[in-house]
This record gives C-alpha cells, structure tokens and sequence, in this order.
C-alpha cells in the first residue's frame, strides 16, 4: 500500500517527498475531513473502504474499517495524518508563492498519488482470494499481480470484513516507530502549513527549511 519514510531529510521538497512516499492523514487548523461511504460487506469493498478514507483524512473511518490492536490502528492514524499534511502543506505553498511553488505542488502531487491513489486503482483491479473467513487481496492491474506489492489480508467478523492489521503487523508501516515518522512528519507539514498562512516565512526556501528542521525523526 503506502511506502516507509526513511534516510536523511534534506530541504529541499523533492528531496522531502523522496524521504517521506518510500512506505507501502488530519491537522487540527482544517476542518474535518468529510467521511467516507463504509462498505464492508466483502473483502474488496472494505480494503477500498479502508484506502478511500485514509485518502479522504478519515481516520475513523479508516480504523472502522480495520481490525487490530490499539496501537496498529494508531498506525492508521498516523498514515491519515502524513497524508493531511502533505495535502496542507501544498495548499499553503500555493497559496502564499504562487507560481514560485509550482514545481514542489508538483513533486507533492505525485507523492500522494503514490500514497493514496495508486494503492486504489491496485486493489480496485487486485485479485482477491477468499477461504473461510479470510481473505488476501493481490493488488493488480489489468489482471497482472504487481510482484512488487504485498497483499492486503482481510478478515470477516460476523458478517462484516475488515482489513487484517495484525495479519500484516510484520509490515514496517504498521511498526510503532514508522508510526512515529508518519506523526512528526505530518505534524510538521501541518504546522508549516499553518505558519505560511499567516505569513511566517518570506520565501519558499525558508518554508522548506523549516519543515526539514521540525521533521527530525530522531527525537
């Protein structure tokens, strides 16, 4: 699905995008994310349900539509609020530097297609294998399974699916630590975000260096 933030963050955005979208979202200044329609009564629909609300900044929705422990749907938590600040962070760009900031809406467009749109479309065209009251989901495209991606596992409770957390708990982005890097670094987009809005930063390069210094993920 998503990709695991790693390496040295460096200033400059693409560098910043190339750190953060390598995994496989909501600030507290924005409104709520509207909620997304919850259709959990097959395995296809509720993964679909899961990647569209944490596309959306619907974190409960997200974590509805999953089963795990508190701390893996804390996860979850942290994948809606890196995609939120993304979101917010290019928002702002454009907004205060106009055509100064377009190649970095650029690079943070591609970023979240990478993050939340690409794993859809995989798992819209994915090949699901049910037995029992499991399921994997092999994402794909045009019925070719992408050797590259994991599948999705869902489990049925009662009548309903969910996406199987804990069945993919080996998974770095469902570590405790991933989920640390996903927190700090949407908090640090949000905030950036918040401060361009109110004109903190002169430029661009400022901006960005502010984000590269508030996204340690050493703390």
């Amino acid at each position: 699905m998503f990709s695991d933030p790693c390496g040295t963050l460096l200033i400059p955005t693409l560098m910043l995008i190339a750190c953060l979208a390598p995994i496989g979202c909501a600030s507290q200044d924005d409104a709520p994310a509207a909620r997304v329609s919850s259709d959990l009564s097959a395995p296809k629909p509720a993964a679909l349900t899961f990647l569209r609300a944490i596309a959306a900044g619907d974190a409960h929705t997200a974590q509805a539509a999953s089963a795990g422990t508190p701390a893996q749907k804390e996860c979850v938590v942290a994948m809606v609020s890196l995609v939120n600040g993304l979101r917010h962070y290019d928002q702002a760009l454009l907004g205060r530097f106009g055509q100064e900031a377009v190649p970095a809406d650029v690079d943070l467009r591609q970023a979240l297609q990478s993050m939340t749109q690409d794993p859809i479309t995989h798992v819209e065209g994915g090949i699901v294998s049910e037995a029992n009251d499991a399921a994997l989901i092999y994402p794909a495209v045009g019925g070719m399974k992408l050797a590259a991606h994991a599948p999705m596992h869902m489990r049925k409770e009662g009548k309903i699916w969910k996406v199987d957390l804990a069945a993919m708990s080996d998974e770095p982005r469902y570590s405790p630590e991933v989920g640390r890097r996903y927190r700090a670094a949407g908090k640090a987009l949000s905030d950036a975000a918040r401060h361009i809005r109110a004109g903190r930063y002169r430029t661009l390069g400022e901006a960005e260096q502010a984000v590269a210094q508030d996204m340690d993920f050493n703390r």
